[in-house]
């Protein structure tokens, strides 16, 4: 009873974090209209690896982690949206992107599964992947001459 009510709790701690970190991020560009410092990259990477997300939490039967992440693609769907809709580039970017990093992931955890389990290969390709998702949004953080479009509660 105790493990259950604990893993209920850490899920809904996840949901809230997700909450929390994914609609000021999404309020921020629907607000003002802008993506400056939001790397198109960054949440084409994401959007391609939204799968292996869900795919790993199925396999692990983490059904908390199941619906923070089913949340989490939600929001980050009409995330890209607003983004996309700022900038052509960054439309460009996250098509690309997401096409690339679902492919590359998909390749990689067959590649991997070939040596462990195909949950662990999956969970290591996922973790590299937010490699390819971070230093990006930092750049583009860093490097743009505006952060219009960044949310300081998101990135925090």
């Amino acid at each position: 009873m105790f493990a259950e009510t604990s893993v209920a709790l850490a899920g809904l701690a996840l949901i809230a974090v997700e909450l929390i970190r994914s609609v000021p991020a999404l309020r921020r560009v629907q607000r003002t209209g802008a993506s400056d410092g939001v790397s198109g990259l960054s949440l084409g990477v994401l959007a391609g690896t939204g799968l292996g997300w869900l795919a790993l939490a199925v396999i692990v039967q983490s059904w908390w982690v199941l619906a923070a992440n089913m949340l989490w693609i939600a929001i980050h769907a009409v995330l890209c949206r607003e983004v996309a809709r700022t900038a052509a580039r960054k439309r460009r970017e996250i098509v690309v992107a997401g096409a690339a990093s679902a492919a590359a992931l998909a390749l990689a955890t067959i590649g991997a599964g070939l040596f462990m389990p195909v949950q662990d290969a999956l969970g290591i390709m996922l973790g590299v992947s937010t490699l390819f998702y971070a230093i990006p949004a930092a750049y583009e953080g860093l490097a743009s001459a505006s952060t219009r479009g960044l949310s300081l509660v998101s990135s925090a």
